[in-house]
């Protein structure tokens, strides 16, 4: 079904305001991949919601989604979008005509509010003279990351985490989009205190793993993404190298951590281990990267039994996995 979406606003009398509205309808259609997506206006602006449903019908769609680009159910999302709508029915019977919510509550939202206010933050206590000493530069930006923090619910064991991961990334939205099963960090820090293993996905994991910190714990860190044998037993079985590298890792996972950076599918395959051999990896730290099964393979973690340290969305990366696992370390070593 042919489908359109009206992106309402209400629109003002400053046109770059209406602009603005009108990008956003871009970036939608291309994030959603939909037939096409434009932007209405109340008033003001132009088209008017009339005019723009007339669009899309000589535009050949069988169905209109209504989205009004509001935040809260006031008087315009209420009744005076719906009135639009109803108006608009009763032009083109024949057409489909469906109303969304407004934006209204979601941690998407707050999370743009942390970025926004990160931002404000970090831009008023950026000034690093040119000869700040090394340690001096990470000092003062673990004490930025700790000002921006202030207030987040989050646990004493999981907070040394999520600051080391900011701070690799500059990015606060890891304070809303990190999660940690109960006990996550006491597990990882009780298995590395055995001398656990710690077996990745990808070599850059591996490498982002401090050698200092594994040293001094006595911990071993295996990859076997780039072995022959693991390389040509994907090719032959059709699968990717991520879930074959799993596969001959299994023993070492067994009461070990892994680090997912990169592959959904040895995020996927660890899982079918667990539930299917019986292989139970002291922790799971998962964050894998993409826009193609990393979101998903994290809510599977998520919804699995096993011990794990993951975050939302499609985010991620070695770099974030591997700091993750530092801070680990770093509270490992501090417990000795």
């Amino acid at each position: 079904m042919k489908t359109a979406i009206l992106l309402l606003g209400h629109g003002s009398p400053r046109k770059e305001a209406n602009e603005s509205l009108e990008r956003t309808a871009a970036m939608v259609k291309l994030a959603g991949g939909y037939d096409q997506v434009r932007a209405a206006f109340m008033e003001f602006g132009k088209p008017d919601i009339q005019t723009g449903v007339k669009q899309c019908i000589d535009e050949g769609v069988e169905r209109i989604i209504f989205m009004p680009y509001f935040l809260y159910m006031g008087a315009h999302v209420s009744k005076d979008l719906p009135a639009e709508m109803e108006e608009a029915k009763n032009k083109y019977p024949n057409v489909k005509m469906i109303m969304t919510d407004p934006l209204g509550e979601d941690p998407k939202l707050a999370e743009i509010a942390v970025k926004r206010i990160s931002k404000a933050v970090t831009g008023q206590q950026s000034s690093v003279s040119r000869n700040f000493p090394p340690e001096g530069i990470e000092k003062e930006s673990f004490r930025i990351i700790d000002e921006a923090l202030r207030g987040y619910n989050l646990g004493e064991l999981e907070y040394p985490v999520v600051r080391r991961v900011i701070h690799t990334t500059t990015d606060f939205e890891y304070a809303t989009s990190m999660r940690f099963s109960k006990g996550a960090v006491e597990a990882g820090i009780e298995a590395l205190k055995k001398g656990c293993s710690i077996v990745t996905d990808v070599d850059m994991v591996m490498s982002g793993i401090l050698k200092s910190y594994r040293n001094r714990l006595g911990i071993e860190v295996f990859c076997h993404i780039s072995d022959e044998d693991v390389i040509k037993e994907a090719k032959e079985k059709g699968v990717t190298r991520a879930t074959i590298a799993m596969q001959k890792g299994k023993e070492r996972i067994n009461g070990g951590i892994v680090a997912i950076g990169n592959a959904p599918t040895a995020l996927y395959e660890l899982i079918r281990l667990s539930k299917e051999e019986g292989i139970r990896p002291a922790l799971v730290v998962g964050m894998p990267v993409g826009f193609v099964g990393a979101a998903d393979s994290k809510e599977a973690l998520a919804a699995s039994d096993l011990n794990y340290m993951t975050n939302k969305g499609t985010k991620g990366g070695s770099t974030i996995t591997a700091a993750a696992v530092n801070a680990l370390m770093i509270l490992t070593d501090s417990a000795k």
